[in-house]
């Protein structure tokens, strides 16, 4: 964990960090399936998928921002799965290109961290279509939270939804989906449920 997080880190040592979404994953994975984290952040999602799926499923972890890259890298590694966790640290978004990284404005949640699309910048952004994920095991469950770029990563992962369809649980963060991806939340949702279906449960 990250002690300078009063976040992420902060909850997870405190037992209390988005229980009831990791709740919602958990109940609709099953062994042997693959598990997609996109935002992973320290792993909070991906370490218990992992457990969930066991060793003949996967999970595929997306995390651009190196400090906490290295946590997670550290975390999957720690806990022995190693063979069944792939970690990226790179960004999603619609095509290849080199984005910057954004620290956000609080510098007590790293988890705040955001992407533009500045070409240039130090960050591979890549499409989640050209990542080699899944291979023969269905992917059940994406989860995404990446401050307010979520529609731009959809946009580069036409071909994966289209192929796995999987339940997605997202963040929903209007304003920031405005100011990273220059789209409207209701948008977003239109483009989120057109094609994939999504559970509707309440997590």
């Amino acid at each position: 964990v990250n002690l300078r997080d009063g976040y992420v880190s902060w909850g997870v040592l405190h037992e209390d960090w988005e229980n009831q979404e990791v709740a919602f994953v958990l109940r609709h994975l099953r062994p042997g399936d693959a598990f997609v984290d996109v935002g992973a952040n320290i792993g909070v999602y991906a370490l218990q998928a992992a457990r969930a799926i066991g060793p003949g499923g996967h999970v595929y972890c997306i995390e651009p921002r190196p400090d906490t890259y290295s946590m997670l890298v550290r975390s999957i590694e720690d806990n022995g799965f190693g063979s069944r966790c792939t970690a990226f640290n790179v960004a999603l978004g619609a095509h290849e290109m080199q984005g910057d990284l954004n620290a956000g404005h609080d510098l007590l949640n790293p988890g705040s961290t955001f992407i533009s699309e500045r070409d240039g910048g130090p960050v591979r952004v890549c499409p989640l279509d050209a990542l080699p994920i899944g291979g023969d095991k269905p992917v059940r469950v994406l989860k995404m939270d990446i401050e307010g770029f979520e529609p731009a990563m959809m946009d580069g992962a036409t071909a994966f939804f289209a192929r796995h369809r999987p339940v997605v649980l997202t963040e929903m963060f209007p304003r920031a989906i405005r100011e990273a991806a220059g789209r409207s939340a209701v948008g977003f949702l239109v483009i989120t449920t057109s094609g994939t279906p999504m559970c509707r449960e309440r997590a």
